[in-house]
C-alpha cells in the first residue's frame, strides 16, 4: 500500500499538483513585498505561458 501511495504522489507532481503551492512557498520567502496571485490567476498565467510559445510542430 506504502509503495502505491508514493507512485499516486509521484504521478501528482508530474502532472503539476502542487505548483501553486510552491509558488506560494517561494513568493513568500524571496518576494513578500510582491501580492499573491490567486490559484486560478496562477493557473490561467501557466496555461497562457505554456501556449503562448511558439510551436516547433509543422
Amino acid at each position: 500500500m506504502q509503495f502505491l501511495i508514493k507512485v499516486w504522489n509521484m504521478l501528482g507532481q508530474v502532472m503539476g499538483e502542487g505548483e501553486y503551492l510552491r509558488y506560494c512557498e517561494h513568493m513568500r520567502a524571496r518576494h513578500p513585498e510582491l501580492k499573491l496571485m490567486t490559484a486560478r490567476e496562477f493557473y490561467v498565467s501557466r496555461l497562457n505561458e505554456k501556449y503562448s510559445r511558439p510551436n516547433k510542430c509543422c
